[in-house]
């Protein structure tokens, strides 16, 4: 993937949770956006690197990503 489809991507799948979040959806770690929740993780690491802060941030905050 280039880095422009990757931050496509990033976009779609925040933009869809989001939206769910808007009309009302209470977010919880085992919901229907578990999967997009790690996508974007590993896609933000894609882009910005394995070393960079934002990707060790997202990593120490998605509980899922760590089993």
């Amino acid at each position: 993937m280039t880095k422009s489809e990757i931050s496509s991507r990033i976009i779609l799948l925040q933009s869809e949770i989001t939206s769910a979040i808007l009309n009302g959806h209470k977010a919880h770690d085992d919901d229907e956006f578990k999967g997009h929740r790690i996508e974007l993780t590993i896609l933000r690491c894609m882009l910005y690197g394995e070393d960079s802060k934002i990707c060790q941030s997202e990593r120490a905050n998605c509980r899922k990503c760590k089993k």
